[in-house]
């Protein structure tokens, strides 16, 4: 029964190799010539595929830690399977509670106080003369320069904002700011002081940065003012939540809370980051100025494909959720069908506590289907906008609709405002560049330009993030998981012993963070030149450094690349791809990324695991906020695993599963962390194929497997493809 197992678990890695074998390296001759230009806009017949990713070593996600130990498993096969809590910056995993809203709302909201605050002249004052010497710190000079009559300009603007009067202006431009953290610490001031009446951005005025003041009540870009007189004065401008989803995801759960409720169109739901969609979740949001009552009636509503969405837990604070403002997330994956021994369960789990996994960037970082991620950030490294353009209208025949296919073609016609009026909505980046080339058909550049500012973000992290697994790989494959003259490490003592200043600076769940100029994505390391360390053969032999230390850069124009054979690797990929490292960072806005740093290897926290069996492969395995008929600590791992499927007095005919409960810090795959327990493909195509085939049967563990089942497996693809093919051809 073993072998047969094995056979077609092989044939199944055999099937997915062969299928996406050298997609890569022809996709990326297809599309980018490293001699065509573009100014030269032509647009060529939309390219036809039929591949996703589902081969990780197209992303460079090749090596293991732990390479000869593995036992095999169903990810996500429900969405109680996939369990994702976020934890905050006080080390607390957020659980819907509560949503009750009838003490809040009697506490807060029973009698409307006035005023907001008491804003006299002479605070006005204040805080325009604190304001002016925050922007002219260290420049005393300029600071003496500035007309009087400008100050009383900008207080008698803020007076009249908070007056309310029918006559004051929209904005107000203030003082010329030119240094960057100095206008972070500019907006931060205005929010503290002035949030509740203006809001600050940049205004360019003869290309010198300024900032400009506008008034919350005829902000059209914001519009999140509430008039003084409706807002109790001893309460935080933001109402939080708790967000709890199944199988949709953090954007769309958001969106539908906003549509359904009929929420003015300006208004916006923040975030700290967001969460897979098949999967249970919970997380923490803000909202400007509502009462609980006007939002609660979402739990009420009926949602669509067993969607669900429930908030609770409300509280007013001060500040709104930010994107990356937590400590990271807290898992309780469960493993269906699982293939082995309970000693190799343990053994396995043990050497993943132990050993750790390699922290490369997962497969949903680079996307899927036509439009990838990396490739699309290639092309924006390269300044070839007409090509990367053709990218997002590549045919996809296995998934795309009728209609998106309708809509490519007709782009490749250089018919726009056709493709434009039936692709569909859904499409925002499609369509955003489409409306710009109907406005102007041969600009390029400012096409792809209309794409969200975060999303062109994305793009080109995703390249980042695809040589950062390559280069990784590379190393491990060549020098193992020993430290090497010349490998990156931190030398600092007090940076090494924390992740603040190295962790990954492109914060993945993918999570896209704020790109307003006061806020922080895509920020380099603030390490130090003198905190980075090469490593010496003295260094090895006394054992100053270990693995754990090991950094690798996300190249960019700031970082700095390892001493050895590696670095020459990494600048060899660049150039393989029309890429110089001193130029290509450097070239345009976008790519002018400066870089960071991310450790190679990463360890979960509070690992712990449980071997369940169970007899229906659907049984809900893990009690949920919402199974929680016998009021069960859900954050209690230990008991929250239904008990009659936990050491069954027979285990005869029952399938063998494994409950895994662990926290990884932010910017951390727990795909990854999966993919070195079962040495298998983590893409949710290969996930679903093992259900839809009926493998989980055919997978289970059963009593009458043998006891001897090691769960080695090579570590080399190639090696697993040979062994595929010799136990075919054996059958």
């Amino acid at each position: 029964m073993k072998k047969n197992i094995e056979i077609m678990l092989l044939r199944r890695l055999l099937s997915y190799n062969k299928r996406t074998n050298n997609n890569y390296q022809r996709y990326n001759n297809k599309i980018f010539n490293n001699n065509s230009s573009s100014s030269n806009n032509i647009i060529k017949s939309p390219m036809e595929i039929s591949f996703t990713i589902t081969n990780e070593s197209e992303v460079g996600i090749t090596q293991y830690t732990s390479p000869t130990l593995s036992f095999s498993g169903v990810i996500k096969q429900r969405f109680s399977d996939f369990i994702v809590r976020e934890v905050s910056l006080n080390n607390e995993i957020t659980v819907l509670k509560n949503s009750n809203i009838d003490e809040i709302q009697e506490k807060y909201f029973k009698k409307i106080h006035t005023p907001v605050t008491d804003y006299t002249d002479e605070k006005i004052h204040d805080i325009v003369m604190n304001l002016k010497k925050l922007v002219f710190t260290g420049e005393d000079e300029k600071l003496d320069k500035i007309n009087p009559d400008e100050d009383m300009k900008l207080i008698n603007f803020i007076k009249d904002v908070i007056n309310n009067k029918e006559s004051t202006p929209l904005s107000i431009i203030t003082f010329p700011c030119e240094q960057k953290e100095k206008r972070r610490e500019i907006h931060e001031y205005i929010r503290t002081h002035l949030g509740q009446y203006v809001e600050s951005e940049l205004e360019y005025i003869e290309s010198i940065s300024h900032i400009k003041l506008i008034h919350k009540k005829n902000n059209i870009h914001r519009n999140r003012f509430i008039k003084q007189t409706e807002w109790p004065s001893n309460l935080g401008n933001f109402l939080r939540f708790t967000l709890y989803k199944e199988n949709i995801d953090t954007i769309s759960a958001c969106s539908d809370i906003l549509f359904k409720l009929k929420m003015h169109k300006k208004t916006t739901i923040d975030i700290n980051g967001t969460k897979d969609k098949r999967a249970i979740t919970t997380q923490k949001c803000t909202v400007y100025r509502k009462q609980p009552k006007e939002l609660i009636a979402i739990n009420n509503f009926q949602t669509w494909h067993k969607q669900v969405i429930k908030i609770g837990d409300f509280e007013y604070v001060n500040q709104p959720c930010q994107l990356g403002h937590i400590l990271g997330n807290s898992f309780q994956i469960v493993l269906r069908s699982v293939n082995s021994t309970e000693e190799t369960i343990n053994q396995v789990c043990n050497q993943v506590k132990t050993n750790g996994f390699i922290n490369y960037f997962g497969l949903q970082r680079f996307g899927s289907g036509a439009t990838r991620s990396h490739m699309i950030g290639l092309g924006i490294f390269k300044g070839n906008y007409v090509e990367t353009i053709n990218l997002f209208f590549t045919i996809q025949n296995d998934c795309d609709k009728p209609e998106v296919i309708t809509a490519k073609k007709l782009f490749a016609e250089k018919k726009y405002q056709e493709a434009l009026d039936i692709i569909p909505k859904y499409m925002n980046a499609e369509r955003n560049i489409l409306a710009a080339l109907v406005r102007d058909p041969h600009n390029f550049e400012v096409a792809f330009n209309s794409i969200d500012k975060k999303h062109r973000l994305l793009y080109v992290n995703a390249y980042q993030s695809y040589i950062w697994n390559l280069s990784v790989s590379e190393r491990i494959r060549r020098y193992g998981l020993t430290l090497i003259p010349g490998d990156l490490v931190v030398s600092s003592k007090t940076v090494k012993d924390t992740d603040e200043f190295i962790t990954d600076s492109i914060n993945a769940s993918n999570d896209a963070e704020d790109v307003m100029e006061n806020d922080s994505f895509g920020k380099r390391s603030t390490l130090n030149e003198d905190e980075i360390h090469f490593v010496t053969e003295e260094d090895i032999a006394n054992n100053v450094y270990s693995m754990k230390d090991l950094l690798f850069p996300l190249t960019g124009s700031g970082v700095k690349l390892p001493k050895n054979d590696i670095g020459t690797y990494i600048m060899n990929l660049l150039s393989k791809d029309g890429l110089n490292i001193e130029t290509a960072f450097t070239k345009s806005p976008l790519a002018r990324m400066q870089g960071a740093y991310r450790r190679v290897l990463q360890y979960a926290s509070n690992f712990k695991w449980s071997i369940v069996y169970y007899p229906n492969k659907d049984d809900t395995i893990v009690v949920t906020e919402f199974d929680n008929a016998n009021n069960v600590n859900i954050l209690d791992t230990s008991n929250n695993i239904k008990p009659e499927f936990i050491d069954p007095p027979s285990k005869e005919d029952l399938i063998c599963g494994v409950v895994l409960n662990f926290t990884l810090k932010t910017g951390v795959y727990a795909t990854m962390l999966l993919r070195e327990i079962t040495k298998e493909s983590t893409d949710s195509g290969f996930q679903t194929q093992l259900v839809a085939d009926g493998d989980d049967k055919r997978l289970s563990m059963k009593r009458n497997r043998k006891d001897n089942d090691d769960g080695s497996r090579s570590n080399s693809p190639e090696a697993n493809n040979s062994i595929a093919k010799k136990m075919y051809n054996e059958k």
